[in-house]
């Protein structure tokens, strides 16, 4: 068992912690390259982060393992919320992340080869709309309908009609249209998810 470091967005990360998000795609250089990581791998998730401001000056290879730390993609309420300036994920010491991710699967594909169910299992969110309205023995009706969003969109979006499109949605946001276009090949890790730090991790966790 081999341990990595995965860096995520902050929607992604809200999405793995509300269990929504179990999947991850990876761009490959070329056909014949692979993902760093195998099944039984564990991951350990960096994302953007705070200290507190006293602190900003301090690099973060040079802060004391246990400082307090604030994660942006969670941690909104007032008293929680340090105040020092926003550190990228990149900059997260493997001490601070809180998220360990057990490889269960890695195959490889085709960006476009996904599916609505692995678009879904890749944090999409399904929610059932209001897409129009009739008028019914004079009543005013509603009429509802299931759409997909981009958990990164813009909250006022109005959703897709089908999990792939809410996909490429998220996937061009991050990594441009062309890359969607190119149709690059792409590792699909699957994953379950421990809210606990690596080192914190064990065997009999897992059930």
């Amino acid at each position: 068992m081999k341990h990595h470091s995965l860096l995520m967005s902050g929607a992604m990360v809200r999405q793995t912690l509300n269990g929504s998000k179990t999947m991850t795609r990876r761009m490959l250089k070329s056909p014949t390259d692979t993902a760093r990581w195998a099944k039984g791998d564990l991951l350990y998730v960096r994302e953007a982060w705070r200290t507190s401001a006293s602190l900003d000056p301090v690099k973060p290879s040079s802060l004391a393992q246990g400082t307090r730390v604030s994660y942006e993609a969670s941690d909104n309420a007032p008293a929680s919320v340090l105040r020092g300036k926003l550190r990228p994920g990149m900059f997260m010491p493997r001490w601070a992340s809180r998220l360990t991710l057990q490889v269960e699967d890695v195959s490889y594909e085709r960006l476009q080869d996904i599916t609505e169910d692995d678009a879904l299992a890749e944090g999409i969110v399904e929610n059932k709309v209001i897409v129009g309205a009739a008028c019914h023995g004079g009543r005013h009706i509603e009429l509802t309908g299931i759409r997909y969003f981009n958990p990164a969109g813009h909250p006022h979006d109005e959703g897709h009609e089908d999990a792939i499109s809410a996909f490429k949605d998220l996937w061009t946001g991050i990594n441009g249209e062309e890359s969607w276009e190119e149709n690059p090949y792409v590792s699909v890790t699957t994953f379950k998810t421990f809210h606990c730090n690596i080192d914190q991790w064990r065997p009999e966790n897992v059930t």
